[in-house]
């Protein structure tokens, strides 16, 4: 009875966050009397703070439920961890651009390439856009978000919280327990034609979690990857095509 309790407020908190996630943008805009790109920024601030408080009160039910969590360390050992995933966060973006491709090919084949591109092109002009769209306090505020808040945040979420509990005592395996919790962790971001890039993300990024056995680890990776990213569309060297 337990674990159905917990499953349905796991459930729920996936939902609350899609619901959240769709109102933020028209929200910030008309209460804060924003206007695009900086309401967006406002928005997905917002959005990380929700994701981040359930995934920390997710952690809570956990440790009620008896989950032992992961043994302390010190602080050091922790920063050694969170560097030490860094490096994988390029095979992150590798693993983005051979599904993408795979994701054109299909399109091609399936005489879908031209509204495939055509979405796909907006989708990564979404992001373009608030990097060269926005100056000052919100591009700092935005570099932040991507760089150090979003990962630790998705990652207490998604693999600390969900991925966990998914893993419990006699409850399913890594790979399918993977496979379950990057559904949510792709879906949230809101992409189309990305979505299986970010699917397989999070499939690598649970895996990379039950290898090491510390969310440092993960928070580490999805680090790397962001900055990256950052880094390829700051430099040009990730532009539509």
């Amino acid at each position: 009875m337990t674990g159905r309790r917990e499953l349905s407020w796991a459930l729920g908190s996936i939902a609350a966050l899609f619901l959240v996630a769709s109102g933020l943008g028209g929200l910030a805009a008309v209460t804060l009397g924003m206007r695009r790109p900086a309401a967006d920024v406002a928005a997905a601030w917002m959005l990380q703070l929700v994701v981040g408080a359930l995934g920390l009160a997710g952690r809570r039910r956990l440790r009620r439920l008896g989950d032992p969590g992961e043994q302390p360390l010190p602080v050091r050992a922790r920063l050694r961890s969170l560097v030490g995933g860094l490096w994988f966060g390029a095979v992150l973006v590798a693993a983005q651009a051979a599904v993408n491709a795979v994701v054109m090919q299909a399109a091609r084949l399936a005489g879908w390439e031209e509204t495939v591109r055509r979405i796909g092109l907006a989708e990564q002009r979404s992001l373009m856009g608030l990097l060269f769209g926005t100056g000052g306090v919100w591009l700092a505020a935005l570099v932040v978000l991507l760089v150090a808040v979003a990962p630790v945040v998705e990652e207490t979420f998604f693999r600390g919280y969900l991925y966990r509990l998914l893993r419990g005592p006699g409850r399913v395996a890594p790979l399918p327990a993977a496979a379950t919790s990057a559904v949510a962790f792709a879906g949230l971001h809101a992409y189309l034609v990305h979505l299986p890039a970010l699917w397989v993300v999070g499939v690598l990024l649970a895996l990379w979690y039950e290898r090491h056995g510390r969310l440092s680890a993960a928070v580490g990776a999805h680090m790397g990857a962001n900055l990256l990213t950052l880094a390829l569309v700051l430099t040009g060297g990730m532009a539509p095509a």
